[in-house]
Parts: structure tokens; C-alpha cells; sequence
């Protein structure tokens, strides 16, 4: 038997407020096993009291290395006492700080005290919901008068450098399609005046780049989307400026004397633009990297992040790479824009394990990179096992707190990607595998602006190509919406809860359930029909009703929902 190896800490990662009357406690394993492990709790001076619960893992009917359990109380907890108790066998085993002991442990966990700025508050109102990513240069024409002078036709090739005419009012006319699709939330690229065509440049934070139309034609398209029912969040580029901004030209002509200097991070007396020796973004020359630790700097983007929320009523920031910021800088925006407007969305680009950004001060939400790079990984490069994968999926489960399971950006693709169906070479069932994953996974799924019509393209800048209004896969299209359509007629696809099923046919199972409908989703990858089978035990322990036995053909999907 290899050793149980359990781990706990008394720190947020594996023990958080949900409310100040419920904590959720978690311990994992170095190595997956089917435990038998209860959570043992007291208040403190009052042992004689205690209680225990079985603590559940994401995966069911098979091995996992993660547990949790969530515990709610009549009053605000205040001295929670805890330890675990682990049988194997006839045997049980205890973990306290004193380590794995057979006799019961000395020494115990504690929690102590909820205070009320501990709990992780997320604006749950975009929970579950659809999600739609735009770069407005490449979406629609809707003014030829704001063109660039050297706009190219539609179809062009895009590269770094060219312009295709797309503006806001293109979006607005593009309204009636977007909401016909379903979807709920608009997730921008830069709109602010820059120098580039894809605006990560920034130039000034109070100006709405000319290209792309006038403030009253963007105080228009929120007041639109609005009345449809929509939401609109902005891309913060807050990380770096851009080159021609006035504040890093002011250090160019001023160094040491200009009210900037602390702004940037410079090598030398004076800005040298040949050795290019200040920090920049990616080692792009034109995008200075700003000291986002600076409160000058905090100050500013402060005022720039209230000043779009409250005179056009946007609906959030996404922070572009938002764990390059400085965290002192995220905690601070987030509580200036919080204080004023608890209800926006602050979320932001990592691609990376973004915990340290979701302890419940910084951010709401995070890019869920980790989950596209996992389904890339299992479905199309097969470079992973389904148990694998399946641990992947648990653990961005086990690692982010609850609170932002359902409003995590679920994506297959993205600006700085190629397109999934590129990834896949053109295999459009592999694509209807990920899009299912996409929309039924705890989260929110992004759907890349194009996608829904099988878009293809390689990186940046190919994968920037103008919307093909005038090419549609129907196939896709057709798909994508029926998709969105299960997704929004049963509930639980959405918000549910969510458990992983394991099985032995090599096939990815899971369900999503609430106190009204539990919904079973089966993906089989291979190439050959599967059947997936659970004994009646086992559907009923899940809230069905008898045993289950579906037939799923290769490279498809099956949903059942409960009757």
C-alpha cells in the first residue's frame, strides 16, 4: 500500500469562508485513492460536542487525491476545532498538526474567526452565464467614415499592422445576432486611442480611439446592449502604456525631472530608445512596462476604472495580464471599484494556476487557460490519459475557491491563440467535443467572436482574421446554438453542481445537479463506440432513478437528464 500522505495547512488554500456561518475545508493526497475520510469538528472548550462529516472528492465511483467538505453553522463560526480521521480497512488513522498518528492526536486544527472583508464575495449574477469575446477592429464595419486611410478589404490576410475598419457601431448593429445566439456577456479588446491596431499600446485611458467611433457611439452600444439584456466589460490595459502616451514621452524629454520617472522602471539617467533600456512588455519596445507598485500609478487607473463604470455604466475590467500587476495595485483597484460598485466583474488574464489572484481581495475571476490547455491535451494531441485528465480537472476544481467556480472564463480559444478548430486539424467532431466541455463544465463559457461560425487560423496575428459574415459553417453554427440552447432550458448544465464519473470504458462522464434536475454528460474521444454503464446503486447514489446503460458512438457526446 503506498503511504496516505495527507496534507492540510490552517491557511486559505486549503480552509476558507464561504459566509461567515460556513467554511469550506479541504485536504489532499500525494497519491489518488478511494479514502474513507471524515472531517472531525468541536468548538473549541467544547470537545464533548464534536462532530464529523464525510468529506466528498469531485470524482466519484473511483481514486482521487482531493477532498473537501463544507460545513454551515446557525451562528458565525467563531474557534473551529478540527481534525481527520482516515480508515483503511478496519484500521483509522488520524492527521492533525501532529502529522498521520494511529492514537488519537494531542494537537488540533483551528480556525478562528470569520471577519466579514474575509469572505470572497463574487458578483454571482454572471454565474453560468454565456459570454462572447470581441476584437472590435475585426467584427464589423458599421461607419466607413472613422476608416483608417489605409483600411484593406475585409478578406484581407491580418497581420500586425493592418486595419480592417471594424467599430463600435458595427457591434451595435451586430446586436440582434449576439442575442439570438444567447449570449449575455461582451468581453472587449482595447477600445482606448493607441497607436497599434490591436490597442494594447495605450496612448490615452480618457479617449476612445477615433477608429473605432466617438463616446456618445459608445455610450449608445451599452445603453443597446443593456436594454437586451446584456453586459459589457472593458479591456484594462494597466500593466503598460504605450509608447506615445504622454507620460512615457514626458520621461523621454524630461528623465529624471518628469513627474513620470517613478512610473517606469529605467536603467540609467535617461530613457535610451536604441538600447531600449526600461522594461517593457514582452521586450516590445512600444509597450513600457509601468510600476503598477507606484500609488501614483495606482491612483491613476483608479480614477480611469471608475470613471468608464460610472459615465457609460460598463459592467467590469478584464486585466490584461493581470498577474504581471503588482498585487498591492489589484487590491487596491479592486477595493476603490468594489466600494462604489460591488456589482461589476473584475477579471483577469493569467495563464497560469491564478490562485494568488482568488483569495477573495484582488479579483473575481480568472482566464481558465488550465482547462483549455487540458482539453487540447486530451482530446486533440492525446498527449494525456483520461484519469489524466480527469486529475486536471480536479484540481482547478480543488484549487479555486467555490464562490468562483461558475463565473471562471471557459475557453477553447482566444486572441493570442490559434483557433481550436486550427489545433484540431479541421476535425470538426473533435471541435463539437471541446465546445461541449466548453459549455458544460462549471464556469462561464467565452466563446471566441468567429468560433460559432468555424472560423479557423493560426496564432496571433491569423487568428485575428475580420468576422466571415458572409461564410457560415451552418454545421457549426447549428451546433454551438443547440448547445447554448440545452445549456439555457436546463439549469443545472450551468450552476449545477458538478461530479466526475469514473468508469472503465475510457470515456469522460460527468453530471451537473440541483435540487430540481441532475443532468448526465458522457464524451467519448476514441474511435470506436463505447457504453457507458451504471449499476443501479450507483445511478441512484448520483439521483437517478435505476440503473443507466447509453450507447455513445465515436467522437460523440450523449446527455441525459433525469425525468
Amino acid at each position: 500500500m503506498k503511504p496516505l500522505a495527507p496534507l492540510h495547512k490552517e491557511t486559505k488554500e486549503y480552509i476558507y469562508p464561504v459566509s461567515r456561518r460556513e467554511v469550506c475545508i479541504k485536504v489532499e493526497f500525494a497519491f489518488p485513492g478511494n479514502y474513507d475520510i471524515r472531517l472531525v469538528y468541536w468548538k473549541r472548550f467544547r470537545k464533548i460536542t464534536k462532530k464529523s462529516k464525510k468529506m466528498l472528492a469531485v470524482a466519484k465511483f473511483g481514486v482521487s487525491k482531493y477532498y473537501t467538505v463544507n460545513l454551515g453553522f446557525s451562528d458565525v463560526i467563531r474557534y473551529l476545532n478540527y481534525i481527520f480521521e482516515i480508515k483503511v480497512g478496519h484500521r483509522s488513522y488520524y492527521y492533525s498538526p501532529e502529522g498521520l498518528t494511529f492514537s488519537y492526536p494531542l494537537k488540533n486544527f483551528e480556525f478562528q474567526n470569520i471577519n466579514e472583508s474575509d469572505v470572497f464575495i463574487v458578483p454571482h449574477s454572471y454565474s453560468g452565464q454565456l459570454a462572447y469575446h470581441i476584437i472590435p477592429e475585426r467584427y464589423h464595419n458599421g461607419n466607413k467614415d472613422n476608416d483608417p486611410i489605409d483600411v484593406v478589404a475585409w478578406d484581407s490576410t491580418p497581420t500586425r499592422t493592418n486595419y480592417f475598419g471594424g467599430d463600435l457601431q458595427g457591434i451595435a448593429m451586430k446586436i440582434p445576432y449576439l442575442k439570438e445566439l444567447g449570449v449575455k456577456t461582451i468581453f472587449l479588446t482595447p477600445i482606448f486611442k493607441a497607436s497599434s491596431n490591436h490597442k494594447y499600446d495605450t496612448v490615452d485611458y480618457y479617449a476612445i480611439d477615433p477608429v473605432f467611433g466617438t463616446e456618445e457611439e459608445f455610450r449608445c452600444l451599452v445603453s443597446a446592449l443593456h436594454k437586451e439584456g446584456m453586459r459589457l466589460i472593458l479591456d484594462g490595459v494597466f500593466n503598460h502604456i504605450g509608447y506615445y502616451s504622454l507620460q512615457f514621452q514626458d520621461v523621454i524629454s524630461k528623465g529624471k525631472k518628469s513627474p513620470y520617472w517613478r512610473w517606469f522602471f529605467v536603467y540609467g539617467d535617461k530613457v535610451d530608445t536604441e538600447k531600449i533600456n526600461y522594461e517593457c512588455v514582452g521586450d516590445y519596445m512600444w509597450m513600457p512596462k509601468l510600476n503598477t507598485a507606484n500609488e501614483d500609478v495606482q491612483t491613476f487607473f483608479e480614477e480611469v476604472g471608475l470613471y468608464w463604470i460610472e459615465r457609460f455604466q460598463i459592467d467590469g475590467w478584464r486585466l490584461d495580464v493581470g498577474d504581471e500587476l503588482d498585487f498591492y495595485f489589484r487590491k487596491h483597484f479592486r477595493r476603490v471599484i468594489k466600494k462604489h460598485h460591488p456589482e461589476v466583474l473584475i477579471m483577469a488574464e493569467t495563464w497560469h494556476n491564478g490562485l494568488d489572484l482568488l483569495r477573495g481581495d484582488e479579483v473575481d475571476s480568472i482566464m481558465n487557460y488550465r482547462l483549455r490547455d487540458a482539453i487540447i491535451d486530451y482530446l486533440v494531441r492525446k498527449s494525456i490519459s483520461l484519469n489524466t485528465f480527469v486529475e486536471r480537472i480536479e484540481t482547478i476544481c480543488f484549487d479555486y475557491p467555490k464562490q468562483v467556480h461558475h463565473i471562471l472564463y471557459n475557453l477553447i480559444d482566444s486572441h493570442d491563440t490559434p483557433r481550436f478548430l486550427t489545433v484540431a486539424g479541421n476535425d470538426k467532431s473533435l471541435l463539437f467535443l471541446a465546445i461541449v466541455m466548453q459549455m458544460f463544465l462549471p464556469g462561464m463559457p467565452v466563446i471566441y467572436y468567429g468560433d460559432e461560425i468555424g472560423m479557423a487560423g493560426e496564432t496571433d496575428p491569423l487568428c485575428r482574421a475580420g468576422m466571415a459574415w458572409d461564410y457560415q459553417d451552418s454545421e457549426v453554427y447549428d451546433f454551438y446554438k443547440k448547445m447554448i440552447e440545452i445549456r439555457s432550458s436546463c439549469g443545472e448544465l450551468a450552476t449545477g453542481d458538478f461530479a466526475i464519473i469514473h468508469n472503465h470504458q475510457d470515456i469522460f462522464a460527468f453530471t451537473r445537479g440541483n435540487n430540481e434536475h441532475i443532468s448526465l454528460v458522457i464524451i467519448n474521444p476514441q474511435d470506436k463506440a463505447k457504453t457507458f454503464a451504471l449499476d443501479a446503486l450507483k445511478a441512484t447514489e448520483l439521483g437517478f432513478k435505476g440503473e443507466i446503460r447509453l450507447d455513445v458512438a465515436p467522437k460523440s457526446y450523449v446527455i441525459r437528464r433525469d425525468i
